[in-house]
């Protein structure tokens, strides 16, 4: 099992606009943890440097695994195919077609199975989404905004998903709603 997440002294900048300076977090192992403030504060390039998608200027990051899923803010579906070819496009065999039906189902998906991500509603692609990064073998997940688009039962649901598959797994999220921050009961929440 992994260590805890170090982040140490990052400092980020896009051209003339600095993102995070001399930023330092630590995000306790096993645990979920959140990462909250508006639009534009960083948490997004935050999430990029952690598993290594974005290289900070200067500092570092330490104790972040390799087997790392995401779940970025665009949704990033291949309109054309049906949400199990989504994930399997991305998954291979690593899966059984059986769990991603339960894990669909469990998202409140089923019933879907003839539509392609270009005719689901936005909601319904955030939980494809969702869905192919539970189902990808990770250590850590890291989702960008989970909660965006979807209803309070419908945010319930998926929330409960993360809670059965994700047990003692390492989750770190961001959001800018403190709503969205409350509902995965969080023992670290960070404000940025």
């Amino acid at each position: 099992m992994h260590e805890n997440i170090l982040v140490q002294k990052i400092c980020m900048s896009y051209g003339e606009k600095t993102v995070l300076q001399n930023f330092s977090a630590e995000f306790p192992k096993g645990k979920c943890s959140v990462v909250m403030g508006p639009s534009g504060c960083g948490k997004t390039t935050l999430l990029r440097i952690l598993p290594g998608l974005e290289k900070p200027l200067s500092g570092m990051v330490t104790g972040v695994p390799d087997a790392v899923s995401m779940v970025f803010q665009e949704d990033r579906l291949l309109e054309l195919l049906s949400p199990r070819e989504n994930i399997k496009a991305v998954l291979g065999r690593k899966v059984q077609t059986a769990v991603i039906e339960r894990t669909l189902k469990m998202l409140a998906l089923d019933g879907n199975e003839g539509k392609t991500a270009g005719q689901l509603s936005g909601g319904m692609k955030r939980r494809v989404s969702i869905a192919r990064a539970v189902l990808a073998p990770h250590e850590i997940l890291i989702m960008d905004e989970p909660f965006q688009g979807l209803d309070r039962d419908t945010k319930l649901k998926v929330r409960q998903t993360l809670l059965e598959c994700e047990k003692n797994r390492t989750i770190i999220f961001a959001t800018h709603d403190p709503e969205d921050a409350s509902l995965m009961n969080a023992s670290y929440i960070l404000r940025m």
